[in-house]
């Protein structure tokens, strides 16, 4: 499923200090649909949720909102960026689950259940502090053929390679879903602050490539990734830090 990638939130969120670390970066999410004409009642559950069970639990929840697309109005919460460790250390009480029974679930038309991203920071920008968040991201999905996932990682890795050698300020992210989704699919997160920001950029990725890798660069990586990405889909994500605790 499409909407079960980070997927952008992340997801998103994709803000931590694990970088240097060797072992696997990944954040867990799950996106809720609310139902018709209850999204103010399923928003007012969460916040309560999240003042009881996360703000002084040590549990960080960073939740966007999908603003174009089929999805349009979905939620996405997501855990920050972590270790797998992080979970054997996270559980739930049982007073959790009640709550979100009572005061969440009624509200709610579908969610994905839970699945797990991994987050590669050589193919991404660094990574930010609570305060650095974006206010939007521009979340594009992508369904890569089979057997080429590692032809797409490393045609990623040269595009921010471009960026970086060219002094671009791009924050750029990607994030693969690993568990309780479809590994096919890899998302690509651009960071913006307003709307204006979908704008062509002044100096495009077309641009930094040859300049980076020399003339003609540009074209043989658009070739490549037309040749192995099968779907592409995008949408536009807002952060809520009204629903999220990284504040």
């Amino acid at each position: 499923m499409l909407r079960k990638i980070f997927v952008m939130s992340i997801a998103l969120a994709l803000f931590g200090s694990l970088v240097a670390q060797e072992k696997p970066i990944v954040l867990r999410q799950v996106d809720i649909t609310p139902k018709a004409g209850m999204a103010s009642k399923l928003e007012k559950g969460l916040m309560d949720h999240n003042k009881k069970f996360h703000v002084d639990a040590g549990h960080p929840v960073i939740t966007w909102q999908v603003l174009s697309g089929p999805n349009t109005g979905t939620l996405i919460r997501s855990t920050p960026l972590v270790n797998w460790e992080y979970f054997d250390d996270s559980n739930d009480p049982p007073e959790d689950q009640v709550h979100w029974d009572r005061y969440v679930s009624p509200y709610v038309e579908s969610t994905s259940g839970q699945y797990y991203n991994r987050f590669f920071p050589n193919l991404s920008s660094k990574t930010v502090s609570a305060d650095g968040i974006p206010k939007m991201v521009h979340v594009m999905k992508v369904a890569v053929k089979f057997g080429a996932m590692g032809r797409f990682f490393d045609l990623r890795e040269k595009a921010q390679q471009a960026r970086e050698k060219t002094g671009s300020n791009s924050k750029v992210w990607v994030v693969r879903t690993i568990e309780g989704g479809d590994r096919d699919y890899v998302s690509t997160l651009f960071g913006m602050e307003k709307w204006a920001d979908r704008n062509p950029p002044e100096i495009s990725l077309r641009e930094r490539m040859d300049e980076a890798f020399g003339e003609g660069s540009w074209d043989k990586w658009i070739e490549e990734f037309l040749e192995i990405v099968t779907e592409r889909n995008n949408e536009t994500w807002l952060y809520r830090p009204d629903l999220s605790t990284m504040n």
